[in-house]
């Protein structure tokens, strides 16, 4: 009992150390208002008007009509992030317009992404068999030093952190125990990683 409860405070520590860390580095993120942009150049841009454009004036989900005229392009290859466009795509059509907020959604979008990986890391390190310090402290010092922090200002498409980590940790999961229950999370996150970027 006693050794839940201690590896319970470490979890909530941990959490509590990554959010105030994460809310220190892009604390300029989360006071822009709604409507402002990190990268107005190159690819930055592109990240944020690809998906805004497929939001508001393509006729279908899957194809992008802004590109590669007159034949367009897949939503995929385009870097519309599907795995948000195509919710807000769906909201749009059934009346409700969130794409005045769609740089606020996707700098959220990379901090949770961010945030999910950092856990990844920490939960890799659990099921590796260390100390939950050592585990909390790996996973936070690998999270800011990934390179993947200089994609969420540049290229945002290829910013979120989350994916590799919970593939390893999904696959890491899946080597200790071949059910589909185990198989599924890879799966799904495959899913969700062709989408996003």
């Amino acid at each position: 009992m006693q050794d839940k409860l201690i590896k319970s405070g470490w979890l909530i520590f941990f959490c509590l150390v990554a959010v105030l860390l994460t809310a220190y580095r892009w604390r300029e993120w989360i006071y822009l208002p709604s409507h402002y942009v990190i990268e107005p150049y190159g690819d930055g841009i592109k990240s944020y008007l690809v998906p805004l454009y497929h939001i508001k004036f393509d006729s279908s989900y899957n194809h992008f009509e802004g590109m590669n005229l007159p034949f367009g392009e897949n939503i995929v290859a385009a870097d519309g992030m599907a795995t948000l466009s195509f919710p807000l795509k769906w909201l749009y059509r059934n009346g409700v317009d969130l794409t005045d907020y769609w740089p606020k959604i996707l700098h959220f979008a990379l901090l949770i992404s961010f945030l999910t990986g950092v856990f990844f890391l920490f939960k890799i390190g659990i099921l590796l068999g260390l100390p939950y310090y050592l585990s909390a402290s790996i996973a936070i010092s690998v999270a800011f030093l990934s390179p993947q922090l200089l994609r969420m200002e540049a290229h945002i498409g290829l910013g979120h952190l989350a994916f590799v980590p919970g593939f390893i940790y999904y696959w890491l999961s899946y080597s200790k125990k071949p059910f589909f229950k185990t198989l599924f999370p890879v799966i799904f996150l495959t899913i969700l990683a062709a989408g996003i970027s």
